[in-house]
């Protein structure tokens, strides 16, 4: 019969990575919103129609994408707790 192991040191610093990885992503777009804020003050007619739509389209895209990270962090940080405090109960009996 096989064991399920965990290593929570290496748990908790994977979801630090990803919370990293999360915070960089918003940062490089924000950046990027920045940075071509005056190519799109300078747009007119079906030009900035046609920016506003994709750029919609992509900001979507990109909460989307953030939101599912989020989440999924979140369960992965959730499991590794939840997976702590039985192996902590687990132990404990063993102490009684």
């Amino acid at each position: 019969m096989s064991q399920i192991t965990y290593n929570h040191g290496e748990i908790d610093a994977l979801v630090a990575d990803v919370k990293g990885i999360i915070n960089k992503f918003q940062a490089g777009l924000e950046e990027l919103q920045h940075d071509i804020q005056p190519l799109v003050q300078q747009a007119e007619g079906q030009e900035a129609t046609a920016y506003q739509e994709y750029q919609k389209a992509w900001h979507q895209s990109a909460e989307d994408l953030n939101q599912i990270l989020t989440q999924l962090n979140a369960k992965v940080d959730q499991g590794n707790q939840d997976a702590q405090h039985t192996d902590q109960s687990a132990a404990g009996a063993w102490h009684h």
